[in-house]
Formats: structure tokens, C-alpha cells, sequence
């Protein structure tokens, strides 16, 4: 049977598609030679393909906060992992369903602390779990389902939620359950949960690499084939002629490294080239995170564990090449599974008739370190890996082009406004994307760490240069110039010969720069 088509003609679709901690350069467009992402490719071929888009936040909760409220993390207020979004904070959701869109999220949320032992922290603000835990026992085995609670059907102008994160959990974890049974579902479940609080056996990848191992899940029932499935399913609920707006997203490829055994077989661990931007030698790694500020060397090193962007205690010093090439190996199965899962989208909309009525943005929430300067994973490092992500408009009709202005992901939210012919509310302080070069000379990120207050980055991107400020650490700072060094190799922050240049761009950003000027800043609950 055909699906039935939907608002082929009127106001257009609008489908928001994101990842969770993916690189700028691991898709084909983006110049990687090794992982494969044609379906990615094809929005690019048929799109507008941004060059330098950043996160204003490097972390995953201020920067979805971003995307969904068109604020930068000073206005919205969520500053870290494991603070709640307000209450009252505007939604691009809510506008588009007061203009008649149809509106769900399916996938990782994340703009929310939904982890559910914060239920009693969350009540206190006015809020209400997202998740609850769940007890059952069957035949001898107990397992702690993370579920959906009542009640959370509707949330910030999303009339429909279905929600999974990396451990088996929410309608996805409902959904495995009814697919393959219980003794299946507790034995991936379990496997999931294991592999995020990094209690991994060393047997489980080929180099007993950190928070790494081919995942039993079959890649059908897999959350990124998952979520493709229920936005479909969703879609096919829209009654005409109504248009709708839907944020996909994917939670890979997130650490854990952890795909299913297929995808992370695909390539060959033991031929990848090891990063551009990670120096040959421990000796040359040393000697590169000496040149910048006090907290690279000793993350690397295993002295400082920032917690926002792992969970283990591995020591960075001691990666081997090997072990990192197998990371980097599994990494490219994760990508490859989104897209292919977004392959499966795209036929899916294209037999709908929905394509030609339908606008694609992919992004993700920031990048990953991957390896760049001995370091994986994230947190208080504004590097190009985690600064720098993969943005592609495609829009129907739309002609193919490359846009090297510098831009934000706080743009998302007045560019799907615009989209939907909805004038953007003053309190977005993003802009609609360009289409065009010309329009954009900058681009702003902030950090702000719970574990190490005086950890506060402030970055402007410029003309090439990037330069980023510690104003709580006296004579702390980077500056690079990424035309000459786009590896990030050499912080020219104490040259005397940039000294004029730096001070100007430090101006410029202390001029665009968004502060948050509460009294008192939004109560952090616990690592979320």
C-alpha cells in the first residue's frame, strides 16, 4: 500500500534533522574521504551548505536550549549540562503551532534535564520528569526501565513527543520491548546502559579502546532507525491540508562509541589516518597543549575530569594510535547508520509526494574532539572540532550554494520561522541564514564549567581568526589565525606582533558578546 500524500501544495513542511556531537569534516561534503554519507551529500548537492557554522555552546543542553528558543545561553539561561530551561522560556515550537503547524520532536531531547532521580530537584522549579523509572522482574532477571511518564505527550509547543536517548530508554525502550521480547530488550538495554557509564570489557573492541565496543543492537532496531520509523509514522497522522514541523534527532554518534557490530566493521581500523590535527609524537602533543591554557594539558593528562563531556576516568596521555583509529573506525559506523537511516527518510517523504514541499536543515548541537590535540569527547576547549558544525539548508526549488559568512545555530530558530511565513518574534536574537556571502562578519560561543568556575570562555570567530578570552584567569587566552593554522597548532595569544589585532578582536567581542545578567544564575542539579 502507498502511504497517503500530505500538504503537497501549501504552506511548506519543515523538517529540523539533528545529530548529537558530530563533526564539521566527517561527511563526504565536508571533504571526508573515508566515511560514507551520500544521503547527507544529496542535501548538500541540493542545498545550501554552510562552511562555518558554530555552536554557541559546546555542550549538548545550552546549545539545544539555543536551537530551540533562537537565544543565545546568556538569555536563555541554561549555562550547563544539568540545568533546567525555564519554565516560561519561548519556544520556536510554539510559534509555528500558533501559526497551524503540526509539530512533534522525535529522538533525543536534551534541551531538558530528563533523567528521572532529578524529579524531586525538577518539582522545585515547576517542572515535571519527562522519565520515570520503572521496576520489573521476570524469570530471575530485574531490569530499571527509563520510561516515558504520564503525561508528557505535549511539551513546549511539540504536540507530539517520542523520545530515546544512548541508554535503551523511553517510547524507544517501549517500542524494543513489543519488537523483541523481554530477555532480548534486558540484554541491550543493559548493554546500552553499561557502555554510557563507561563499565566496558576491555574485550569488547579489538584494542580495549575507552568507552568502545560493536554493539549487539541489530542496526533495524537501532534508535537512529527508530526515530526515521516514527517520524514517518507521525507524518502519516497529519491530516491535510495542514503543514507540519519536525525535529528529528538522532542521539549518535555520541560517545559511547558503540554501534552495531556491521557498521562498526565497515572500515578497516588499522588503515585510518590518524587526525591532521593531533600531533605525531607524545612528546609533540606535550609541547602543542603547552602553548595553551592550563586545563588542555591537564584533561590530557588525566588531572582535571570536567565530567561534562565524559564518563570515565580514562587518561588521554595513555590512547594509544591504535586505540584511536578503532574510535574513529566506530565513529564513522555511527555516522553511516544515521545516514543511512536517513536515506530511508528521504525515499519515505519522496513517496509521499512530500519532498518537493518539504525544507531539510541538518545540523548538530557541536562537534567532538576526536583525537585533535591528544583529546576526545568535549567540554572547556574552544577548538575547531567542537566549535565548527555540519549545517545544510534544502529548500524545494532552492539552487545549490556555499556560504563561507560565519553563522550560528541561534539562526534556526528565526530561519524556521521565516520558513514558515511567521515574522520571527523580537526576543530571537539569531538571524534568518543567509543564502548568499557578504551578510556576516561574525560569530560568538560561551562555557561556562560547574566543576572549575573560573572556567569561562568567551569566543569570536572573524576574518579567519579565532580568538577566545578567560576573563576569570589572569593573562589566559587563544588566538589563532585558522587561514595559516587550521589545526590550531600555535596560539598566538602572546605574540607581540598580534598584540594589536588581538586587542581588536577581544573589542569586537566584548562588543557582541550576550551575558547573562541574572542575579543569580539558574540552579545547576547534577550531570545530566
Amino acid at each position: 500500500m502507498n502511504p497517503p500524500e500530505h500538504n503537497t501544495t501549501g504552506a511548506p513542511n519543515i523538517l529540523l534533522i539533528t545529530t548529537d556531537q558530530q563533526r564539521y569534516d566527517s561527511l563526504g561534503c565536508n571533504g571526508n574521504a573515508v566515511c560514507a554519507t551520500p544521503a547527507i551529500d544529496s542535501l548538500a548537492a541540493g542545498g545550501v551548505r554552510y562552511e562555518r557554522a558554530h555552536t554557541q555552546n559546546v555542550l549538548c543542553m545550552p546549545s539545544r536550549s539555543t536551537i530551540l528558543t533562537g537565544q543565545y545561553p546568556g538569555t536563555h539561561g541554561v549555562w550547563n549540562n544539568g540545568v533546567c530551561l525555564p519554565r516560561d522560556a519561548p519556544s520556536v515550537a510554539s510559534e509555528l503551532r500558533d501559526a497551524g503547524y503540526a509539530t512533534a520532536l522525535v529522538g533525543k531531547i536534551h534541551f531538558e534535564t530528563i533523567a528521572p532521580h532529578f524529579g524531586e530537584h525538577l518539582r522545585k522549579e515547576g517542572h515535571e520528569p519527562l522519565m520515570v523509572i520503572e521496576h520489573e522482574e521476570r524469570d530471575g532477571r530485574a531490569v530499571l526501565w527509563l520510561l516515558p511518564a504520564t503525561g508528557a505527550a505535549e511539551h513546549r509547543g511539540f504536540d507530539h513527543l517520542e523520545l530515546c536517548n544512548h541508554v535503551v530508554s523511553g517510547h524507544h525502550a517501549q517500542w524494543l520491548l513489543e519488537q523483541v521480547g523481554w530477555d532480548r530488550a534486558v540484554t541491550l538495554t543493559e548493554e546500552s546502559a553499561h557502555a554510557f557509564m563507561g563499565i566496558v570489557d576491555p574485550a569488547a573492541s579489538d584494542t580495549a579502546a575507552p568507552q568502545s565496543l560493536y554493539s549487539a543492537m541489530p542496526p533495524e532496531y537501532h534508535s537512529s532507525m527508530w526515530a526515521v520509523e516514527r517520524t514517518l509514522g507521525w507524518i502519516d497522522t497529519v491530516e491535510e491540508p495542514r503543514p507540519f514541523f519536525c525535529w528529528l534527532s538522532f542521539d549518535d554518534p555520541h560517545h559511547p562509541f558503540n554501534p552495531p557490530t556491521a557498521y562498526g566493521r565497515r572500515h578497516a581500523w588499522r588503515e585510518l589516518a590518524l587526525p591532521p590535527a593531533r600531533p605525531s609524537t607524545r612528546a609533540a602533543i606535550e609541547a602543542d597543549l603547552a602553548g595553551k591554557p592550563w586545563q588542555y594539558g591537564a584533561y590530557w593528562r588525566g588531572e582535571f575530569n570536567h565530567h561534562e563531556g565524559a564518563h570515565s576516568d580514562d587518561r588521554l596521555c595513555d590512547l594509544s594510535d591504535d586505540q584511536l583509529r578503532e574510535i574513529m573506525a566506530l565513529t564513522y559506523g555511527m555516522v553511516e547508520l544515521i545516514d543511512d537511516a536517513l536515506a530511508c527518510l528521504l525515499e519515505g517523504l519522496r513517496r509521499r509526494g512530500l519532498l518537493q514541499n518539504t525544507h531539510l536543515i541538518f545540523t548538530t548541537d557541536h562537534g567532538e574532539l576526536l583525537g585533535d590535540h591528544g583529546l576526545l569527547l568535549k567540554g572547556p576547549f574552544h577548538l575547531d572540532g567542537l566549535l565548527r558544525v555540519p549545517l545544510i539548508w534544502r529548500a524545494p526549488g532552492a539552487t545549490a550554494g556555499v556560504v563561507n559568512d560565519p553563522v550560528g545555530l541561534v539562526d534556526l530558530a528565526p530561519t524556521i520561522c521565516s520558513i514558515a511565513g511567521v515574522r520571527p518574534p523580537d526576543w530571537m536574537e539569531g538571524r534568518v541564514l543567509p543564502t548568499s556571502n557578504g551578510s556576516r562578519e561574525r560569530v560568538t560561543t560561551t562555557y561556562e564549567s560547574h566543576y572549575r568556575p573560573e572556567l569561562h570562555l568567551r569566543s569570536l570567530f572573524r576574518d579567519g581568526l579565532l580568538v577566545t578570552d578567560y576573563p576569570a584567569i589572569e593573562g589566559a587566552g587563544e588566538l589563532y589565525d585558522l587561514d595559516a593554522d587550521p589545526y590550531q597548532l600555535r596560539n598566538l595569544w602572546t605574540e607581540p606582533t598580534r598584540r594589536r589585532l588581538r586587542d581588536d578582536l577581544l573589542a569586537d567581542l566584548h562588543d557582541h558578546i550576550v551575558e547573562d545578567t541574572r542575579v543569580e544564575r539558574l540552579p545547576w542539579w547534577a550531570q545530566a
